[in-house]
């Protein structure tokens, strides 16, 4: 009866310190084509591809083991080709709905390739993360020149309109001072002229009458 449980457990022992082994279901069994297909239901069956080779057992006998390899799948199945479909079922219990454990070197080979690829992954993401933290730093610092610059003409543009304003008021000032002189300027100009029309003197004091009736008083020129 120990015997019987050790056997009964191996499988479970050995899947927990092994990757290539697994266990699945049998869904479907094909003997004329000597086709197997399988649902399974674990992580690491992305790593299972076509034409890799597997052997699967059952828990009552774990020590005998049907070989084949598999030529087609999806994301739940397995389709597994047996070469020698009436031995393995003599050696093992084939039939649908039957639970099966599975040992592949091929994944453990494919998870190991997985595996390395993943660390030369992992290794590039952090460069690559590491190289956006520097160019998110730059485009913020580019945000920072920006607000400076700003900052820095706005304190120009403020300068540049208080002095602005003040040449502005400057020449206002001019203007009216000129403006006060012109109209001061033409005020006395207008007595000036004034004086002139009053003190005016003509050349002569004899002024024709052209209609006199009397002919002794036209003189002529």
């Amino acid at each position: 009866m120990r015997k019987i449980l050790l056997l009964i457990f191996i499988p479970f022992l050995v899947h927990a310190n092994e990757d290539g082994i697994f266990s699945a279901r049998i869904s479907k069994v094909s003997e004329e084509a000597s086709l197997l297909r399988i649902k399974v239901d674990f992580k690491n069956a992305k790593y299972l591809n076509k034409k890799d080779k597997v052997e699967f057992w059952t828990s009552v006998n774990p020590g005998r083991r049907c070989k084949g390899y598999i030529v087609g799948r999806s994301t739940e199945y397995l389709l597994i080709k047996i070469p020698d479909f009436r031995l393995c079922q003599m050696l093992t219990f084939i039939d649908h709905g039957a639970h099966i454990f599975l040992f592949s070197q091929d994944l453990i080979n494919n998870i190991k390739m997985g595996k390395e690829v993943t660390s030369i992954l992992n290794k590039k993401r952090v460069a690559l993360q590491g190289q956006m933290e520097t160019l998110r730093k730059k485009l913020e610092s580019y945000l920072d020149k920006v607000d400076s610059i700003n900052e820095r003409y706005e304190v120009l543009r403020t300068k540049l309109l208080q002095e602005w304003k003040k040449e502005l008021s400057f020449i206002e000032e001019d203007r009216l001072i000129a403006l006060r002189n012109y109209k001061g300027t033409q005020i006395r100009l207008d007595e000036v002229s004034q004086k002139l029309e009053r003190y005016r003197i003509e050349d002569e004091n004899l002024i024709e009458d052209k209609w006199a009736l009397d002919s002794m008083q036209y003189i002529k020129k």
